[in-house]
């Protein structure tokens, strides 16, 4: 049972390639249960970092192939059932890491080979980049540009209230900016479920399960928009957050629920820390190893491990008031040297009842369904129960083809590890050199070679006293706090349609995990360089790193190769156009040149799953260094260009009118790639806008689509569109 300021003890290290396969790390896991048991040791929780290998190996885990028993939650009024497997008379619970999960948040929002689809709204990059240059933004400049995925304090700003916040404007949503709200507050929620160490159980349930409910609903509209419409416009590998990260999020509440269920009716004395939970406190043990050996090898590690437990011992157990506030831009923050108040163990050991934990479900369920409506995205099944989020599903045949494909290792014993550990160990004068030339005496080299687990009985003690751990161990009888009549929550939609922005606000507020680690959210003074549009110093950041790609990796032949195969199908319908005297200017270019560049808000001509729409640009995307990423101005070249995110009209009557309303609730977005492209008919175009849903063409534009939607050109449109699939390798 994870509590805080106990350093963890390494029993064993395994190395490992990075290129294990699922049922590997499964048969490993797997072991440690059966060793555990053999040891009269009760496991609690099996965690891991987000890696697809890991989270298949809970899975199979979590099915518990080898035991009869289960602690359960069902709940049919919501279709929720949540299980973990009882081995030895004690549950197992798997666990993601929760900071890892919120930088997956972040990192979801910057990708631009996703276009985040909320009904009548989207999630984009280009929303926090602008919000990030605004005056006393919570973000820095870094936190959006040349950004380090890992940064765990770039993260926290993302969804922390006082980003959030820049989202409104006194109560009142910013439009283009409702979606983004949305998203970062459920999901700052799901996170803080876990990494908040003041509020009650229920209240954690609450903020999980609203995410888990939120995420059912978004699955079930991108499903049935693919239905409806087309599967290439929405689906959920560029629709949504990425089935990984999906997948993970659902296991976060998941946990949860079975976390709080599995320490009220197994281990009710000891108060339950989520945020202890995780990979962290193994993500400390490494930064400190590589304190003393940067880059190590298996037998470093192993050499210097009880040095490393040392020193995370006395960073635990000791007050430490000078530890120096993180500085880089950087790397992982651990904020565990926090005191846990008495009031507070008792808030966290505090156990909700089932009807409690029912109510927390009603509460989250309602919650996420207002929110979808808020959003227009309206279910269409009449069944009101949630379906199982999760995606893909791991059906038993699934599990059945993963255990006999993949390669099975033999079985492992402590007697196997203690025999590699000796034969490694025979390499130990290869290593004397290391030692010295680091200045690392005879005296220092073995200080800590004791094992951590005999540390004698005063030491104990005596750590005993600085810890929760007194306090827990002496008032073992819990105390049952006075529960709220009415959650906040639900009074977050009282008015029919609206919500309660201050209240929500005010929620992130008390709800957000802050770590002294932190830097300040806001009130900096902003960057000497004017990055707004228009002005002298502005830096074309992408540009110039697409140029250094090219000059760096030679790839001048394969990019003008690859253009040369799409002209050859734009030449096509030039062709096409003057075979048949119409007067459509650089239709072999889209009409996107240096005298008339696509820029945002300008409408196009798109032929995307053999259909002719209508499509205004919201953000696009050019690939730089194998990634997608944003233009912050305009271009002259379409085919430099690897995605488009637009708004879709499509025709409803005759060729003069066209509509943005989805079927399925909401509005008509894509995600398109450069060869969707037909004609760019301009940004300053008179075409008429009507409700923000229906449109209607100008007579020149109406006589370039009435063209391109005859039935025989059609036919032409799509043979050229797909010999350009065939030939472009996007």
């Amino acid at each position: 049972i994870p509590i805080s300021r106990i350093p963890p003890v390494v029993i064993a290290l395994l190395p490992t390639k990075g290129d294990s396969k699922t049922q590997e790390i499964y048969a490993i896991l797997k072991k440690i249960v059966d060793m555990s048991i053999q040891a009269n040791i009760n496991l609690i929780s099996i965690g891991a970092d987000g890696a697809i290998t890991e989270y298949n190996a809970q899975v199979l885990l979590m099915q518990g192939n080898d035991t009869q028993e289960f602690l359960t939650y069902d709940n049919e009024i919501y279709n929720v059932h949540f299980r973990a497997p009882i081995y030895s008379g004690k549950p197992i619970i798997r666990i993601q890491d929760p900071k890892h999960a919120k930088k997956n948040g972040r990192n979801a929002i910057h990708s631009g080979a996703r276009f985040l689809v909320l009904g009548n709204h989207t999630v984009r990059y280009d929303q926090i980049y602008q919000l990030a240059q605004e005056e006393n933004s919570a973000l820095y400049m870094r936190d959006v540009i040349n950004v380090d995925k890992q940064d765990d304090g770039a993260a926290y700003r993302v969804f922390c209230s006082t980003f959030l916040a820049q989202c409104q404007n006194n109560g009142h949503l910013d439009h283009d900016k409702a979606a983004l709200f949305v998203y970062l507050f459920i999901f700052g929620e799901l996170f803080d479920s876990f990494l908040n160490r003041d509020i009650s159980h229920k209240t954690r349930i609450i903020m999980a399960m609203r995410a888990y409910f939120f995420l059912s609903t978004w699955k079930n509209y991108i499903e049935q928009c693919a239905i409806l419409h087309s599967a290439k416009w929405y689906n959920m590998n560029k629709s949504c957050i990425s089935p990984q990260s999906f997948n993970i999020f659902c296991s976060l509440a998941e946990s949860l629920v079975l976390l709080i269920l599995a320490h009220r009716n197994y281990y009710s004395n000891y108060p339950f820390f989520p945020w202890e939970y995780g990979t962290e406190a193994l993500e400390h043990l490494f930064g400190i190893a590589r304190q003393l050996i940067p880059d190590f090898t298996y037998y470093e590690l192993y050499k210097v491990i009880s040095r490393v437990q040392h020193r995370d011992n006395i960073l635990r157990s000791e007050n430490i008031s000078d530890i120096q506030e993180k500085k880089s831009a950087a790397g992982y923050i651990f904020d565990f040297d926090t005191c846990i108040s008495d009031i507070n163990i008792e808030i966290l050991r505090s156990w909700p009842s089932d009807d409690d934990i029912n109510d927390a479900i009603r509460i989250a369920s309602e919650n996420a369904k207002e929110f979808s409506n808020f959003l227009q995205m309206k279910k269409q099944s009449k069944n009101t129960s949630y379906t199982d989020p999760l995606i893909p599903e791991l059906s038993e045949t699934n599990t059945n083809n993963l255990l006999t494909n993949e390669v099975v290792p033999q079985n492992i014993t402590i007697d196997q590890v203690a025999d590699e550990l000796n034969r490694i160990s025979q390499l130990e004068n290869v290593f004397d050199d290391y030692f010295e030339n680091n200045d690392i005496s005879d005296n220092s080299r073995h200080e800590y070679s004791e094992d951590l687990l005999e540390i004698n009985t005063a030491d104990a003690d005596n750590f005993i006293m600085k810890t929760e751990i007194n306090y827990i161990i002496n008032n073992p009888k819990t105390t049952v706090l006075q529960e709220l009549n009415h959650e906040p929550e639900e009074k977050i939609f009282e008015k029919e349609g609206s919500c309660d922005i201050f209240l929500m606000l005010e929620l992130r507020r008390s709800h957000e995990a802050f770590s002294r680690s932190d830097r300040p959210r806001g009130i900096q003074t902003r960057i000497s360089v004017n990055l707004n549009q228009g002005s002298q110093d502005k830096i074309d950041r992408n540009l110039a790193n697409h140029l250094v790609n090219q000059l760096s990796n030679n790839q001048d032949h394969q990019i003008m190769r690859s253009r040369t195969q799409r002209w050859k199908g734009r030449n096509q319908l030039q062709s096409l156009v003057n075979s048949n005297k119409m007067q459509v200017t650089n239709i072999g270019c889209a009409n996107v040149s240096q005298a008339h560049p696509l820029k945002k808000d300008g409408y196009l001509l798109v032929f995307t799953d053999g259909r002719l729409c209508i499509a205004k640009v919201i953000a696009m995307y050019q690939m730089i260094g194998g990634k997608h990423s944003f233009v912050t101005g305009t271009i002259d070249n379409i085919d430099l260009l690897s995605y488009i995110s637009v708004s879709l009209f499509i025709n409803i009557y005759g060729d003069s009118l066209f509509s943005n309303e989805c079927i399925a609730g909401g509005r008509l977005y894509a995600h398109l790639k450069s060869k969707d492209i037909v004609y760019y008919f301009g940004a300053n175009v008179p075409f008429m806008l009507h409700s923000n849903s229906l449109l209607t063409l100008d007579d020149n534009s109406l006589e370039i689509y009435s063209f391109f939607k005859k039935e025989e050109t059609q036919l032409h449109l799509a043979s050229i569109f797909d010999n350009r699939d065939i030939n472009c390798n996007d």
